[in-house]
């Protein structure tokens, strides 16, 4: 509960701040950002080296493992950084934005802000504590907030995201570093290295490939289409990843932990994975398919009409989410289980294709990488799920069962929705139009819920009660 409260606040509020952004920048000048994220995005993998997941899955933990991983995301850290400064007049060469130079040079800090913070990070998901963790996230929101919005109205454009990305790394890195009483030696051991790497090398591998397959599209779209068309194709992916970020960020960092602690007895983690799953999907489905359905008077009213070209970005991107927020909870069955060798593999099958869609479906613009995008997340339902399954004895028809109630829920919601929207007469204000429209889903969607018993509605309902208890 208290992951929840962190995430759903801290993203309500981000939410709120890109809104604000949103109105006082350009597309462009997002676009611009999401250029040099792209890299800077695959750098923050190797400053981790996947360490930090490793702290939270082994089961016998060792002063030496804590120390040795500390210094290496310091020196990692400052090598990513190094390496980006360098590269950055190659980049900015790459997409033929001269600004980039800059932009990403400064940004490189964010590699050395943040690299203390990453095995305090991990500590406190080992030991569950989510409630230090929502301090951190919620300091950190708001103070990058204040400086972000505060740097855009003085006038200083695309500035202004780099500065909100600092200073919410700085401050998560200094509230994490007084949140716990650990502190580093001054040691390196290789023996405890090797053991940690035993884990994390596979992540790190699988990591690695997923990242460029993820970023395949925003590095396509900008070079070769456009940074505005980038940065409406971007404001359409992270608004699609609203309700997924918050979703997975919770059952993530709880999940994984937790699991990682019953790994030994497969009945008891199929058993835990299954009513996750269903909470997962009681909550992401209804989100998704209602943007699909409201997603006009939603853009127009979060970001203004400049941004209204998002709309059949946002309706594909969401169609690929409904199948995502399911198969993101794989990767809890590959790490817990100490799979992460089955978890590289198919994460090389399954990025050679996302980025053969990609390359295909750029010939048609942000559109037709929209729709490859769905294409190949939906095509991978079935083995993405299968496949962990087997570390548990899971079927992927085991999971169907769990969540189909959910999914016709949702579905029943999104036509009420969609014919109430109709019914809307046209010189309504958006926010008006989203404010009902929201108002009629949650009511049908309750009650589709109620009529069909549906088992993860009663889960969440015995979840609070045992809260409160």
């Amino acid at each position: 509960m208290w992951s929840a409260a962190a995430r759903i606040g801290a993203q309500a509020v981000q939410f709120g701040i890109t809104a604000v952004l949103a109105r006082l920048l350009l597309p462009a000048e997002f676009g611009l950002v999401e250029m040099y994220a792209v890299f800077t995005g695959f750098a923050i993998v190797f400053v981790d080296l996947g360490l930090a997941a490793a702290i939270v899955q082994r089961k016998e933990l060792e002063e030496r493992h804590l120390s040795s991983a500390f210094w290496l995301n310091l020196a990692g850290g400052a090598t990513v950084a190094g390496i980006i400064v360098a590269l950055a007049p190659a980049i900015a060469a790459f997409y033929g934005q001269p600004r980039l130079l800059l932009l990403t040079t400064v940004a490189a800090a964010n590699f050395v802000i943040g690299a203390p913070g990453i095995v305090q990070s991990a500590l406190l998901k080992r030991d569950l504590k989510f409630k230090r963790l929502a301090v951190v996230e919620g300091a950190a929101t708001a103070v990058s907030g204040a400086v972000g919005i505060s740097a855009a109205v003085a006038g200083a454009g695309v500035w202004s995201l780099v500065l909100l990305t600092l200073s919410s790394t700085a401050v998560r890195s200094l509230v994490l570093w007084f949140s716990t009483a650990w502190r580093p030696r001054w040691l390196i051991d290789r023996a405890a290295v090797r053991d940690l790497w035993k884990f994390s090398g596979n992540l790190l591998g699988f990591m690695s490939i997923n990242y460029w397959a993820a970023n395949a599209d925003n590095l396509l779209i900008g070079r070769f289409i456009g940074v505005g068309e980038l940065g409406i194709y971007a404001r359409a992916y992270n608004t699609m990843l609203l309700p997924l970020n918050q979703i997975s960020g919770v059952t993530s960092s709880v999940m994984f932990p937790a699991l990682s602690g019953i790994q030994d007895d497969r009945e008891r983690v199929k058993g835990a994975y299954l009513r996750a799953v269903r909470l997962v999907a009681l909550v992401a489905f209804p989100a998704l398919v209602g943007l699909i359905v409201v997603a006009r008077p939603f853009i127009l009213t979060a970001y203004g009409p400049h941004w209204l070209s998002a709309v059949p970005l946002l309706r594909a991107l969401c169609v690929a989410g409904l199948v995502q927020s399911i198969l993101m909870t794989s990767n809890w069955l590959y790490q817990s289980q100490g799979r992460t060798d089955w978890m590289f593999r198919w994460g090389m099958v399954l990025s050679v294709s996302t980025v053969v869609a990609f390359v295909v479906g750029v010939h048609w613009g942000a559109l037709g990488v929209t729709i490859a995008y769905a294409a190949v997340t939906v095509a991978s339902a079935y083995p993405g799920i299968a496949i962990p399954g087997r570390l548990i004895d899971m079927t992927f028809t085991d999971v169907a069962l769990t969540i189909y109630k959910s999914l016709v829920a949702a579905t029943t919601m999104g036509a009420i929705v969609f014919v109430a929207g109709r019914a809307v007469p046209h010189d309504w204000p958006a926010g008006l139009e989203l404010l009902l429209l929201i108002a009629v889903g949650i009511v049908s969607y309750a009650a589709s819920l109620r009529l069909l018993r549906a088992n993860g509605y009663r889960d969440l309902v015995a979840l609070r009660r045992d809260t409160r208890g």
